[in-house]
């Protein structure tokens, strides 16, 4: 704000002006990946490979 606007606001002050001008906080929603089972058999068999367990 300071460098764009020159003008200087507090975290608090800030938050204040964003509700004035009508701006909420929205959390993203989570979306479930759709897991691939086979090639999750497959990672898991290259990777116990590779440590040799």
């Amino acid at each position: 704000m300071e460098e764009t606007f020159q003008v200087s606001y507090t975290e608090s002050g800030m938050r204040k002006l964003l509700q004035r001008l009508d701006y909420r906080y929205k959390k993203p929603a989570q979306i479930p990946a759709k897991a691939d089972t086979e090639a999750q058999k497959a990672w898991l068999e290259s990777y116990t490979e590779k440590r040799g367990a």
